[in-house]
This record gives C-alpha cells, structure tokens and sequence, in this order.
C-alpha cells in the first residue's frame, strides 16, 4: 500500500510515525535540496519514502548532485538578478519503483514521470513560477 502526504514542516512528520509504515510518496517544499539534504535522506530512511516530490528545490543548472538509489527528474530554478536560484521542482523515485520520464510542454516549472506499482500511474509536480523558454 502506498500513501501520500504533504508535509508543511518537518515536525508533522513526527505526528504521523505511527501511520507511515508502507512505503510512502511525500511532497515537500523543501526550501532548497542542497541546504536539507541530511535531512532528505533521514525523512527518506526513518519513513521509507519511494518517492519525493520537491518544490523550490533551488538547484542551478550547473550544480551537479547525485541521488543515491534513486532516478531525479529535475527542473532547475530561475536565477535572480544576483544568481541565486528561486523556484526549481524535482521529482525522486526510488530505483526499485520502475519509472520513466513524462515530457511536459509548458511554461510552469514541471516535471512528470509515470511508476508503476499494482498499476501504472502518472505523477506532475508543478508550481506556478514560470521558467525561461530556454530551460524548458
């Protein structure tokens, strides 16, 4: 069985333990992958989390990370005037889940991907910040 959850704040989690035990499909703003990474991959282990589906990841483009047992579909943030990033969503499917890449045309920063578990589903994590044409 699989459940999903939106997680507000790490301290809900807490609150659900007891509910968590298949595998789980959590969706998080994360306020940046690079700056919660540790705790990323604790949420991921102490919940048994298959997928993640992230917004305002943070990420640019030429920052390169790896997932550990897991496909990433990413798309990168927009820079600011000063180069920071703002924005980006990521979707991260554990490798045993099968998964493949949907293409999504679109102006919003999205990205899609179908898994199969008893049956094959899409999943679309989207935000309403715009990306650049040249990013799409």
């Amino acid at each position: 069985m699989y459940r999903i959850y939106l997680i507000l704040n790490r301290s809900l989690l807490t609150h659900l333990v007891p509910q968590m035990a298949h595998r789980n499909i959590i969706h998080w703003n994360c306020q940046g992958i690079q700056a919660n990474l540790n705790e990323l991959q604790i949420i991921a282990h102490e919940f048994n989390v298959v997928i993640f589906c992230l917004q305002e990841s943070l990420l640019a483009p030429n920052k390169q990370l790896t997932f550990e047992h897991n496909t990433a579909y990413l798309k990168f943030s927009n820079t600011t005037s000063d180069t920071r990033p703002s924005g980006g969503v990521s979707i991260l499917v554990h490798n045993t889940i099968p998964n493949s890449p949907v293409f999504l045309t679109t102006t919003l920063q999205a990205e899609g991907t179908t898994v199969t578990f008893n049956q094959t589903i899409s999943i679309c994590n989207i935000t309403g910040g715009a990306v650049e044409p040249a990013l799409c």
